[in-house]
């Protein structure tokens, strides 16, 4: 599957049907869906640690549905890079083939914000411990060999702890998951904090992006696009969230990221990675009026116009 966008309704369902389609050639991989998707002890830590942060701290979805979200949007992102000749470390380090990776990079993005069920603080060490016994259990039977399963396993852990840029991944594995993990973003991750009367910045940015796609780039070999509903006010997620995992993961140079405004007149705008800090460059922006002038600026009407002069006795 080399495109995905986020849906705007039975979002897990969607995801699965998603990734249900797109592993069919990686069985090892879809077994480790299916078992994940149906494990009471997964189940269980995407509810509370969704209970955790919605309800608690007025957060934006945090379980089932984040976690397959962007376990959707991973698997295009991996099938994509791969196209572009990206190595895995599985497959550089001879651990494994390009069916691991999409065990890894699957397990590690549908478990990877389950610590939470413990506390937001430390989440990514909280989930390598109760990730342990999970994933030995989905593992064995994929894996009998017990250094091959060992492998996979760590390289999953290794991409769970690094998914939110603390640390810095330096695996493909865990760069992807990251980059992934920022792709969550649309409206519908904000709707049930919304609905509780918990409003903030955060859950407002995202309640005005409609959806998120991912295609293949025609100048680098990503582009995720972020549709906006209709203000600006999503720039604030797509510059807090999106924009520094793509430039933190060490994969921006697979990426091009446009913000397309709401407003259909409105020029669509893309992420410039060239320097230090990022920006938006608007694509194709309207003409300016070369007959117009700008009028002189007076002092005295610009301190008047801040300052107003108090009113006369």
């Amino acid at each position: 599957m080399n495109s995905y966008l986020t849906p705007e309704e039975n979002c897990v369902q969607k995801a699965y049907d998603h990734l249900q389609a797109g592993l069919q050639p990686y069985p090892l991989a879809l077994a480790a869906l299916n078992q994940l998707a149906n494990d009471d002890e997964v189940k269980a830590m995407w509810a509370l640690s969704n209970y955790q942060l919605v309800h608690r701290l007025g957060y934006t979805n945090h379980g089932q549905e984040h976690a397959f979200l962007t376990a959707a949007a991973g698997h295009t992102l991996l099938n994509l890079a791969l196209e572009a000749g990206e190595i895995p470390d599985i497959i550089r380090g001879n651990f494994g083939t390009t069916e691991d990776v999409q065990v890894a990079v699957l397990c590690a993005l549908l478990l990877h914000d389950t610590g939470n069920h413990i506390n937001r603080h430390g989440h990514e060490q909280h989930a390598l411990t109760v990730c342990l016994g999970v994933l030995d259990r989905i593992l064995t039977p994929l894996y009998p060999d017990v250094y091959k399963r060992t492998i996979i396993r760590g390289m999953i852990l290794n991409a769970i702890n690094s998914h939110d840029l603390k640390p810095r991944p330096y695996t493909f594995e865990g760069r992807l998951v990251a980059l992934a993990d920022g792709t969550d973003i649309a409206r519908g991750r904000g709707i049930s904090t919304l609905r509780l009367g918990m409003p903030s910045i955060h859950v407002l940015s995202v309640m005005d992006i409609e959806r998120v796609e991912i295609t293949q780039g025609t100048q680098r070999p990503i582009n995720i696009t972020v549709h906006l509903k209709g203000g600006s006010a999503g720039l604030f997620q797509v510059q807090g969230t999106l924009t520094d995992k793509i430039a933190g993961s060490g994969l921006k140079h697979l990426i091009d990221l446009y913000v397309q405004p709401g407003d259909p007149d409105a020029a669509p705008m893309r992420a410039n990675f060239s320097g230090p800090e990022q920006y938006y460059e608007i694509l194709n922006p309207p003409a300016i009026d070369a007959a117009y002038t700008a009028p002189p600026l007076n002092q005295a009407t610009l301190i008047t116009t801040i300052l107003p002069a108090p009113a006369s006795d």
